[in-house]
């Protein structure tokens, strides 16, 4: 199910699609993205992130890479498929359990900047910002130490 965007207080404000299974992560992403002043539109998983790029423009996708069903590498694969050029910033937990080797996948597959969890905001916010400013540009590496959330 898509959660429809929440209208920002700026309507010429950027669109971002935020795919990540777990709720209170991707709720509270949006809330970060919101309090910036964009629109954001909220996607359980890979299926449902393609339904609704499928159907709208966004300036900026923020997905989880670990889903059940399609997950965020299925994703950006597809995405690039569909010659999509909306840049994405890939999100992974999971360090210390064998997944940080899916980051240079999700890079290699077309994601702009990866970042592994527990967020580091300053970080993430860094990395929206870029991506909105130059949305065709290089990819970008942020220092994401981790650290814990505000």
């Amino acid at each position: 199910m898509i959660t429809p965007m929440v209208e920002p207080k700026n309507p010429r404000a950027a669109r971002v699609l935020v795919v990540d299974d777990d709720d209170t992560m991707r709720g509270l992403i949006a809330r970060v993205l919101e309090r910036e002043g964009l629109q954001t539109t909220l996607a359980p998983d890979g299926d449902a992130a393609l339904e609704a790029a499928g159907t709208q423009r966004f300036d900026l996708i923020v997905t989880d890479i670990h889903m059940p069903g399609k997950d965020g590498l299925e994703l950006l694969m597809e995405l690039r498929r569909r010659a999509e050029n909306v840049p994405v910033i890939a999100v992974s937990g999971g360090a210390g359990r064998g997944f940080m080797s899916y980051l240079p996948a999700a890079e290699h597959f077309g994601a702009r900047t990866t970042l592994t969890t527990p967020l580091d905001f300053g970080t993430f916010l860094d990395a929206v910002r870029d991506a909105l400013k130059n949305p065709r540009g290089a990819p970008h590496r942020f220092n994401d130490s981790p650290s814990a959330l505000p």
